[in-house]
């Protein structure tokens, strides 16, 4: 509601002052029978106390005073018992509408202040909000850097590969050709697996890119058994210089799932490598990973990883960040915290349990 300026307060009020001293004065010396008229001095006094407060409380002296004047100036018919009687009424009830009136105002400003901190509060919520997300964007790049760094000498071994079969392939037909000694059928059968080797290399060299990029989540419909393949391939040379054989058991009905492919290979990645790590001194190195659908649980899709490692105490916190079960400067302690992380953000959950080795169990909702 708009307020009234000022100025126009203050006419009201005067006028209002004005016509009381009027009836007061007729009431006084003409309608002497009509005392009631004498209450419309409630009328401007409530209105200015309602405006200004207890400041008002000064207006009440003006209708207190009218009678007393008449009465000095010899036209009045009252006792000034009863005049004073109703000043200090005037002055009574013009004081405690102003007292109300401040209380009002305080509260309506106390709240005011109130919705603003509020409001603020919010604001810096949403900005706090904003900048914790920002920074396990940023610990979660910084760990795929610190992983990748951590897989140089592997990745250098897998590249490795490629680039000599591109070399034997290639140098065989070169050879064919300058010596005469093959059809062309097989110059063309080494000229198309140096292509497929080509491919390999761009391929890993394209996996590596994806981790070190560093990007927003991008939720889309991905099917988890590819992702686990392509984490899998890639630490295929890891497994392998390691001893570790890797079982697949993988479930082809599985539905899709809305997330972040960069981010979910991140996480099988992380499980993937601290089972490698924690079986290097294990004579059997068995890696299991798992796929199924449960179709009654709240979180469907199920992905298991088993080792055959020594397992973990129950009572460590693996999920914390910087808890490592690891010896000093093989690890940060940071990668299950920020897998935790990246599937809380997935609205999907890992648990760890121990069955004859470590047991990680990743549940996801499957895409309605």
């Amino acid at each position: 509601m708009k307020k009234l300026p000022v100025v126009s307060r203050i006419t009201i009020i005067t006028i209002g002052m004005l016509v009381h001293i009027f009836l007061a004065s007729m009431v006084n010396t003409v309608w002497q029978d009509r005392h009631v008229l004498n209450h419309f001095a409630y009328v401007p006094l409530v209105l200015a106390a309602v405006w200004f407060g207890k400041k008002a409380v000064w207006l009440a002296l003006v209708p207190g005073m009218v009678p007393l004047v008449l009465a000095a100036l010899g036209v009045g018919h009252e006792p000034l018992w009863n005049d004073a009687i109703r000043g200090t009424f005037y002055v009574a009830v013009t004081f405690i509408a102003g007292v109300i009136s401040d209380r009002s105002r305080g509260l309506r400003s106390m709240a005011r202040q109130t919705k603003q901190h509020l409001m603020v509060a919010e604001a810096k919520h949403q900005e706090l909000s904003d900048m914790a997300k920002e920074q396990a964007a940023m610990l979660a790049h910084s760990s795929r850097l610190a992983e990748m760094g951590e897989m140089a000498a592997a990745m250098a071994h897998e590249l490795n590969q490629p680039l000599t079969g591109i070399r034997n392939y290639a140098g065989n037909a070169l050879y064919m050709l300058e010596e005469n000694a093959g059809s062309i059928d097989e110059i063309k059968e080494n000229l198309e697996l140096v292509n497929q080797q080509v491919d390999r290399a761009a391929k890993i060299i394209a996996q590596m890119r994806s981790l070190a990029r560093r990007a927003e989540i991008d939720l889309e419909p991905v099917q988890i058994n590819s992702i686990i393949r392509e984490t899998l391939e890639f630490l295929d040379s890891q497994m392998r210089l390691a001893g570790v054989e890797v079982v697949k058991n993988l479930d082809e009905s599985l539905p899709l799932v809305q997330g972040d492919r960069i981010r979910l290979w991140q996480v099988f990645m992380n499980v993937a490598v601290n089972a490698r790590q924690a079986m290097e001194n294990c004579e059997n190195r068995q890696l299991t990973v798992t796929t199924r659908y449960e179709p009654d649980h709240e979180l469907p899709v199920v992905i298991i990883f088993k080792d055959t490692g020594p397992g973990f105490d129950s009572g460590e916190k693996l999920f914390e960040p910087f808890f490592t079960t690891k010896a000093p400067g093989k690890g940060t302690g940071l990668g299950l915290s920020i897998s935790h992380a990246i599937l809380h953000e997935h609205q999907g959950r890992i648990e760890a349990s121990n069955d004859g080795g470590a047991v990680f169990t990743i549940r996801l909702p499957h895409q309605e």
